[in-house]
């Protein structure tokens, strides 16, 4: 998986030396770890080693079209490693390289096709793009492929061969995000360009039918977040930018996954809220002292109608009816005053 590295510095060195960051499909960064004190950089149209003394130039993806440039790069195996050229716009043409010895030579990639179904002289927003290269772990890869008419190509052998998981029409498929036992996929409506991303568990991906995530449309398989309010369904604001939805879904699982892995603190009579995540009914326990009040709040800070019960000293069963799944803020005080807040997610 991709990793993150901060140099603000050498970022704006390269901003001013012709080596922009792209800004279409890796909103994440285009600096890459490889070995230690050495990262992989992906230029506009060239593959760079940095060591700290400079760039070297490793790979050239130059091509007559002078519009065309790296649009994704991932790194599958330590000898796997794939880049991504096309044009900048939505649904514009692809093409898929590998290197089978980390980067000193490159060959076009064209094992995909019969999945995605590519042909030569097709629209180009159909299947002749690929939106992102992301690799899952454990030799799995996918593609997500195609604009109005999107889905995703996958491989579970290091892309020795290709499978079709499933296409829909009106969408653009843009990547994965994952949480502990959850996977999740997130896109465009491919007309009117809604957000949105979809949750489901890991032991259900490529499966025929995602646990009932994937409806029957048209012969194939459709996300209900498409055109609907399914409560599994986590939208974008309006008129969000691809990067502006990496960053907005990416920051949302991130807060989510903070909230299931870290322990609530129960020193000093500090509050407990358990089963997290929860059904919409959970308790709140404060050791050794009284619970005065409950109160619950969405993430933009509207309140939300919860039903309290005290059930012992300093115990109480909270009831959130009718409460779209997603995450929460609670707020617990007790008699002296004192006011904790806690996350609780509720599935």
């Amino acid at each position: 998986m991709r990793r993150i590295v901060t140099l603000s510095l050498f970022f704006f060195f390269l901003l001013n030396t012709g080596y922009a960051q792209r800004d279409y499909n890796v909103c994440d960064s285009t600096f890459y770890n490889y070995v230690v004190d050495t990262t992989i950089v992906a230029g506009k149209r060239h593959l760079y080693f940095n060591t700290g003394g400079g760039l070297v130039q490793f790979a050239n993806f130059i091509s007559a079209d002078t519009s065309e440039y790296i649009r994704d790069f991932d790194i599958v195996q330590p000898d796997l490693w794939y880049t991504l050229v096309g044009l900048r716009y939505i649904g514009s043409p692809t093409r898929l390289y590998r290197s089978r010895d980390r980067g000193m030579s490159w060959v076009e990639d064209t094992s995909f096709y019969v999945a995605s179904r590519y042909h030569p002289t097709l629209a180009h927003d159909y299947y002749n793009s690929i939106n992102q290269v992301q690799h899952l772990g454990n030799g799995t890869i996918v593609l997500l492929v195609g604009y109005y008419e999107s889905g995703v190509v996958y491989s579970t052998d290091n892309g020795a061969t290709w499978t079709e998981w499933f296409r829909n029409q009106i969408s653009y498929y843009h990547g994965f995000l994952e949480c502990n036992n959850k996977y999740y996929l997130y896109g465009f409506e491919g007309d009117a360009f809604r957000s949105w991303m979809f949750g489901f568990d890991k032991s259900l991906l490529f499966s025929p039918d995602t646990g009932g995530a994937w409806v029957s449309y048209s012969n194939r398989y459709h996300p209900n977040c498409s055109g609907s309010n399914h409560p599994d369904c986590i939208y974008g604001y309006p008129n969000i930018s691809r990067c502006g939805q990496y960053s907005y879904m990416k920051n949302y699982i991130d807060s989510m996954c903070t909230a299931l892995s870290v322990p609530e603190i129960t020193e000093r009579n500090e509050p407990s809220v358990y089963p997290n995540p929860s059904n919409g009914r959970f308790e709140v326990v404060v050791k050794g002292a009284a619970v005065n009040e409950i109160r619950v709040h969405d993430m933009l800070g509207r309140a939300v109608q919860a039903e309290t019960n005290t059930i012992g000293q300093g115990k109480r069963i909270v009831v959130m009816p009718n409460t779209a799944k997603g995450m929460y803020v609670v707020l617990v005080s007790n008699t002296d005053g004192t006011v904790w807040t806690r996350r609780v997610v509720v599935e």
